[in-house]
């Protein structure tokens, strides 16, 4: 109607400014529903995945979602209660476990020492006593208390100690015999010399038998018997000598 008007102009001018700063406003209005959406969206999710590890019983990863749902709005309280929830959870599974890993060692310990004692009664019963023995000494280093292992022990020492003396004995009969045999063998010879060196080897051995004194005896009366011979034939031989010499020098 009147284009040369200013004061129109001004309040279109003035409108679109309006406009601008309304378009402005409602702009930032709906980013900051668009974030709190965004927001709230991303907290749920941190919430269902949080209580699903928790039914789960994957405590550590429900704690971590439950303190990634705090990071998103640090004033909810549901995930500091189950937060709390979870450490009195988890410190009561430390315990158990800590009960859990006592208990199955006090089994091991008692398994390993009853097997040792199982293996350690076979061999003594088989006689391998050095083995038994070792198997008992490994028992007693499980359970140094135990008395069974200790008295098997002592058991075999006895053992042992009975048949290093039997077979002392043995090997002691064995040389005393055969140094008889040898001294009868000379003597029924008339190897008085090594009959009398056997002898006196088997009173070596057994000083007590009265076998080879007697047969010492007899060297010595054979040995005396055989030196008069000897002296009377002697003798003789020279008187003979002496009487052919007369007769010679007649």
């Amino acid at each position: 109607i009147k284009a040369e008007e200013q004061y129109p102009k001004d309040k279109l001018v003035e409108i679109e400014g309006i406009l601008a700063e309304l378009a402005k406003q409602k702009s930032a209005a709906d980013a900051a529903n668009l974030a709190a959406a965004q927001k709230e969206e991303k907290y749920k999710q941190a919430i269902i995945l949080a209580d699903k590890a928790f039914t789960a019983q994957s405590f550590e990863t429900a704690k971590l979602k439950y303190n990634e749902a705090l990071g998103i709005k640090p004033v909810e309280q549901y995930p500091k209660d189950k937060i709390d929830e979870i450490e009195i959870l988890l410190a009561n599974l430390a315990k158990k476990s800590a009960a859990d890993a006592a208990k199955f060692a006090a089994a091991q310990k008692e398994e390993s020492y009853n097997r040792a004692i199982k293996l350690g009664d076979k061999a003594l019963t088989s006689k391998s006593y050095e083995t038994a023995k070792a198997q008992y000494n490994e028992a007693l280093g499980i359970k140094p208390g135990e008395q069974y292992p200790k008295d098997k022990i002592a058991e075999i020492d006895g053992l042992l100690a009975a048949d290093a003396a039997k077979l002392a004995a043995n090997q002691k009969d064995e040389r005393y015999n055969q140094a008889i045999k040898l001294g009868d063998k000379a003597f029924i010879a008339n190897s008085f010399d090594d009959a009398r060196a056997q002898y006196n080897e088997a009173l070596a051995v057994k000083p007590t038998e009265q076998y080879p004194k007697d047969k010492l005896a007899e060297i010595d009366a054979a040995l005396a018997k055989r030196s008069a011979e000897d002296a009377l034939a002697a003798e003789s031989e020279r008187k003979k000598r002496d009487y052919f010499n007369a007769l010679i020098a007649e």
